[in-house]
């Protein structure tokens, strides 16, 4: 799916690490989905729309097989089912908003579009994040989520 993106990037020196080890490019990812997220579960509130926990980590789920090249085909049967639809959609689109700076051998430095692989550790993050503050915070996964969570510094 993405990787017409990296067709003119044959020399881009992030493929040959085949990893992702840079942690202020993680910690960008994961703030971008705290903004997102929160931005897009306040609208829901005022619509009478709240997630769960396990309701978002299904979104992220769903991002994250995407980013896999796998068809997503998220249930359309309830007004809840749509309101889970559009949190993939807006997910789905904030890798190609989402520019990593690249020095290239040259010594040139650009912006490209962010790796899929930084993409899927950043969902990875998130949700690890999140999974840890629900645990201390015992909060019961079938409760709506509470949006304070996404005000991390």
């Amino acid at each position: 799916m993405r990787d017409d993106m990296y067709k003119d990037t044959a020399d881009d020196p992030r493929l040959e690490q085949g990893k992702v080890d840079d942690l202020n490019g993680l910690d960008s990812v994961v703030a971008h989905l705290d903004r997102y997220i929160a931005e897009y579960l306040r609208l829901g509130v005022s619509s009478s729309l709240q997630l769960t926990s396990g309701q978002l980590l299904e979104v992220i789920d769903w991002a994250r097989s995407v980013n896999n090249d796998v068809n997503v085909e998220p249930p359309q049967d309830s007004e809840l089912d749509f309101f889970k639809s559009g949190l993939l959609e807006e997910l789905i689109q904030i890798p190609s908003n989402v520019f990593e700076e690249v020095e290239f051998p040259d010594g040139q430095t650009r912006y490209l579009p962010m790796r899929p692989e930084m993409w899927e550790a950043g969902l990875d993050r998130f949700e690890t994040q999140l999974l840890k503050t629900l645990k201390k915070q015992k909060m019961d996964p079938q409760e709506p989520l509470d949006l304070s969570l996404f005000d991390r510094k």
